[in-house]
């Protein structure tokens, strides 16, 4: 039965409500999305929020926790389980759910509309109602086509630096392209899928026969690259108003292990100054081709640096990115008190066509010098654990960024940590730290203990060992 497994919510006659759709570790960006609308329609605004985590309830409020895989899961194991859905599936059984279609009901008979807002916008999600159920956020049925990796390379290399690279359908045309690339690719390949996030459908290999064990779907289109030995990861956030107009909120280092995997960012990017400005410049070439096809809203680029400080485009997620929540609070402590924040021009751009008319860019010269710095870590489980403890939530992020800016402090905080006793599945993330201070080595350190903590909190199934 696709109803929720949990609920609380509790609805003040004095507000309006919107809803956000999608995983928890999105869960902080509510309050972001709520000063948004109250300065769009000066009335106060709060978020119910529908998830397939089930985990710890105790740190949310307003909340309905859905997810009928994992309490098929749950039945099975005989005990809680932590069970990453895809978003796809997820947004089905919203739609499909009779308990929050109950919900809208009971919201539109007290507003005339009510707002979704995504952490990726999805063609899956259909809240019905007549056009009364507005999505705050980019088309959905545009992304699928933006998030092609094969489109992205072939539209983007006449507008940003890519490195060699090859598309093609099925098997037997990955076979060749593969075997062609391989006379030519001194360090090997990267191979992807045309959609794939988190590394979950991509791999760097070294030979053709390596990479066609992996990819057997002979109705894929693939993206085959030149793997580039590099020195940076950085990462570029954005939001796109229309096609004349981008905001570049600012460069952060990714964490890449083996190869395509995403475990963090730290910000502002160590690299040089120059090199920052050009990915800035980039990253705002590339959203104004998005502007183009209609897109707007938030946004974020990838792409390599090698140590001759080559740049290389490397993706575009046309989405959040997994550090919105991490660059909205630093921009809060950053930019002048009545400077708008990305769900502001987010906001603004769907509903107006165009960046707020007070949008401020941040200095970006004075942020690399300056004396906010953060970093986050993604713990996502690589094989089955079993939690030993709970790790809550202490202090609200943006709290932990205010003090770090007034005070000169330093800390880590813990976020969405799975609770106590529980089965996390293997590529289900265990919990993130966000760590924030005046200095990049306290920050760093701060972001190991975080780490470390986390790492103590789990067992391995199998072996009963940390």
């Amino acid at each position: 039965m696709d109803e929720p497994h949990f609920t609380r919510t509790h609805l003040d006659p004095s507000i309006s409500y919107f809803l956000f759709i999608g995983e928890l570790k999105a869960y902080g960006l509510n309050d972001f999305v709520a000063k948004a609308l109250e300065r769009e329609f000066n009335t106060p605004f709060k978020a119910i929020s529908i998830a397939p985590d089930l985990i710890d309830t105790s740190s949310f409020d307003n909340l309905i926790l859905i997810n009928p895989d994992a309490r098929a899961e749950m039945e099975t194991a005989g005990q809680k389980v932590a069970y990453r859905t895809p978003m796809a599936d997820f947004s089905k059984t919203v739609s499909q759910s009779a308990s929050i279609n109950t919900v809208l009901d009971t919201l539109l008979e007290r507003q005339d509309h009510v707002f979704v807002w995504m952490f990726e916008s999805r063609p899956e999600l259909d809240l019905g109602h007549d056009g009364q159920v507005l999505l705050l956020g980019p088309k959905a049925d545009l992304i699928e086509h933006l998030n092609d990796k094969t489109w992205q390379y072939e539209t983007f290399s006449q507008v940003v630096p890519v490195v060699n690279f090859m598309t093609c359908c099925g098997t037997t045309a990955l076979k060749h392209c593969l075997e062609d690339m391989e006379r030519h690719c001194q360090h090997g390949m990267f191979v992807s899928a045309s959609h794939s996030a988190g590394g979950a459908q991509s791999m760097v290999c070294q030979c053709a026969e390596e990479a066609l064990s992996r990819f057997t779907n002979d109705e894929t289109q693939y993206l085959i690259s030149a793997y580039t030995p590099h020195t940076s990861d950085p990462t570029v956030l954005a939001v796109v108003g229309n096609e004349n107009e981008v905001y570049v909120a600012g460069v952060a280092d990714m964490n890449i292990v083996d190869g395509n995997k995403f475990r963090g960012s730290t910000f502002p990017s160590t690299l040089p100054a120059t090199i920052q400005a050009d990915l800035r410049d980039h990253t705002a070439a590339v959203g104004r081709e998005l502007g183009k096809l209609g897109f707007r809203g938030i946004y974020g680029c990838d792409y390599i640096v090698t140590e001759n400080d080559e740049i290389f485009f490397i993706e575009v997620n046309a989405r959040k990115q997994g550090t919105t929540m991490e660059f909205c609070s630093a921009l809060e402590q950053l930019l002048p008190e009545e400077a708008p924040n990305l769900f502001d021009m987010e906001c603004h751009a769907v509903l107006h066509d165009g960046l707020p008319a007070t949008t401020t860019e941040p200095d970006h010269d004075a942020i690399i010098n300056g004396h906010l710095h953060w970093g986050t870590f993604n713990h996502k489980v690589e094989q089955d654990v079993v939690t030993t403890d709970i790790i809550r939530q202490n202090i609200p992020e943006r709290a932990l960024f205010a003090e770090t800016a007034k005070k000169g402090s330093h800390g880590h905080v813990i976020l969405e940590h799975t609770g106590k006793d529980v089965l996390v599945r293997s590529g289900t993330f265990l919990g993130r730290v966000a760590a924030v201070a005046a200095t990049h080595d306290e920050m760093l350190q701060e972001l190991k203990k975080g780490t470390h903590r986390l790492a103590e909190s789990i067992v391995n199934r199998e072996t009963n060992r940390y």
